[in-house]
Order: structure tokens, then C-alpha cells, then sequence
């Protein structure tokens, strides 16, 4: 159960990473956000760069590394050194970012979103079960990337809207395509919460989703909360977010959305997480 709770957190802040990552670059306002922005930024993704490699090297000695091993020390083989490699880089371009004074180009950052992305690929082996059904690891691919797109919009966009308190010049569509990639993103992840069910059903979970869904237990306490507070209730928050910006153009009255957005998105998430790293459900 230790093991499985560290997987849990390792794949839970190298999403942020890896999609935090990925929304700077819906954000190409450089001249006008200033330096300080992208610094704040980079110093929160790479806070969870750094707690995902330290998870990382915990599971890399349990028994999950059976599956992948993390740990460089313990595989000679390129693909584990993913995740290494990508922190490597994002704490230095952080470093780099908060000494100088103007911050690093577009590509830069979309180098790292890549490399971000291609870790979280790297470790999604330590979910699937041996036994899975032939569609499950494709949702359980599907699901990590659209859960990390979703958690870095929203964290990305809440940071963002505080910006136009200090530049009112700022034009509020930089926010609206982050509210709506975390509309669209929460949207996917329900379709493909219903396939991830259905193609789990089909295989050696089938009684497993059968107890979680229809009986009161605490993994069934996690379905809802992630079915019902994190997708459902973060979708209608998004779009409460995106007409707040469209029709009457206020962004302190949006941002107070994106908070409790950024709260019910991040608890959904969590309960997903824990149901991928102790059930291996796509959820």
C-alpha cells in the first residue's frame, strides 16, 4: 500500500508539471505579463518536477519497480531515464528563469512540455494490470495526458487572472483559451471515464467496477467524488468561467471561479489518481 500511495503522488505532480508546462505556452504575452509571471510559474511546476523525482526514487526500490524502474540506478535501459532526464531540464530552465531578467523563449518551454508529457508516458506501465482488458492501457494513456492538460489549465488560468489586477491592458483572451482547454479537457476525460469503465468491465475488473459503482465503500466514495465534484462540477464551473469572461468581461469575478475550480478539479483528480495507483481503473 506505501508503494501504491508514492505512485500516487508521483503521477499526481508530474501531471502538473508536464501540463502546467504545456498551458505557459497558450500564454505568449511576454511583453505585457512581465518576468515575475513566468518565474512564479516555473518556480510552482518545478516544486512538483521536484516532489515527482523524489517519488520516483522511492518506487524505484519497491516492488513496483517490477513493472518500470524508475530509478536510473536500478535500469541500464534509456526509456525509465525519461522522467530524469525532463527534471533535469525544467529545474534548470526554473533556475535559469528566476536569475535573469527576461524570461525563456516559447520553444524553450515547449520543449519541456514535451519532455513532460513523454515521462508521464514513461510511468503509465506502473498502472496497468498484467491481466488488463486489450483497450484499457489505451485509456489509461488517454486518460493521464487529458487529467494532466486539465489540472495544468486550471492551475495556469487561476495564477493568470490575478495578472490583470496589476495589467488591465492585458487582453482577456489569453484567459479565455486557458478556461477553455480546461473545459474541453474535463469533457474528454468524461468520455473517457465512461470507456475506461466499459473496457475495465470487460476484463478481470469487472467485478471490481460492478462493487465501486453500485455499492457504498470507500473506492465507490472516490468514483463520485471524481465523477460528480471533479468532472461534472468542474465543467459547470468552466463554463460559468468562460461566460463571466464573454459576456460580461470581468476577470476578478472569473478568477474567484477559477478558485474554486482550480479546489474541485484538484480534489477530483485526487480521488482519480488514487483509484489509478491502488485499483488501476482509468478514472
Amino acid at each position: 500500500m506505501i508503494s501504491e500511495g508514492k505512485s500516487m503522488i508521483l503521477i499526481f505532480f508530474l501531471q502538473i508539471a508536464a501540463g502546467g508546462t504545456a498551458t505557459l505556452l497558450l500564454t505568449p504575452v511576454v511583453e505585457k505579463v512581465g518576468g515575475s509571471f513566468y518565474r512564479m510559474m516555473a518556480c510552482i511546476y518545478a516544486a512538483a518536477v521536484a516532489l515527482a523525482m523524489g517519488m520516483a526514487m522511492m518506487v524505484g526500490h519497491s516492488s513496483l519497480a517490477t513493472k518500470l524502474l524508475i530509478s536510473p540506478l536500478l535500469s541500464s535501459s534509456a526509456g525509465p531515464l525519461v522522467l530524469w532526464v525532463f527534471g533535469g531540464m525544467f529545474l534548470s530552465v526554473a533556475i535559469i528563469t528566476l536569475v535573469q531578467a527576461r524570461p525563456m523563449r516559447t520553444w524553450i518551454w515547449g520543449l519541456l512540455a514535451a519532455g513532460g508529457f513523454l515521462a508521464l508516458l514513461d510511468v503509465v506501465p506502473l498502472f496497468i494490470p498484467a491481466d488488463a482488458y486489450r483497450l484499457v492501457p489505451l485509456f489509461h494513456t488517454a486518460s493521464i495526458v487529458t487529467s494532466a492538460v486539465s489540472l495544468g489549465a486550471a492551475i495556469s488560468a487561476l495564477l493568470l487572472g490575478h495578472w490583470y489586477l496589476v495589467t488591465p491592458a492585458l487582453s482577456i483572451g489569453h484567459l479565455q483559451r486557458l478556461v477553455l482547454l480546461m473545459g474541453i479537457s474535463l469533457a474528454v476525460q468524461a468520455v473517457l471515464l465512461v470507456g475506461g469503465l466499459l473496457s475495465a468491465a470487460q476484463g478481470a475488473d469487472a467485478e471490481l467496477v460492478r462493487l465501486m459503482v453500485a455499492r457504498p465503500n470507500f473506492d465507490a466514495l472516490c468514483f463520485w467524488v471524481r465523477v460528480v465534484v471533479g468532472l461534472f462540477g468542474g465543467i459547470i464551473l468552466a463554463a460559468m468561467a468562460w461566460r463571466t469572461l464573454s459576456r460580461y468581461r470581468q476577470t476578478q469575478a472569473a478568477t474567484g471561479i477559477l478558485y474554486v475550480a482550480a479546489i474541485v478539479i484538484l480534489i477530483g483528480e485526487a480521488t482519480g489518481r488514487y483509484l489509478l495507483a491502488f485499483r488501476q481503473l482509468p478514472l
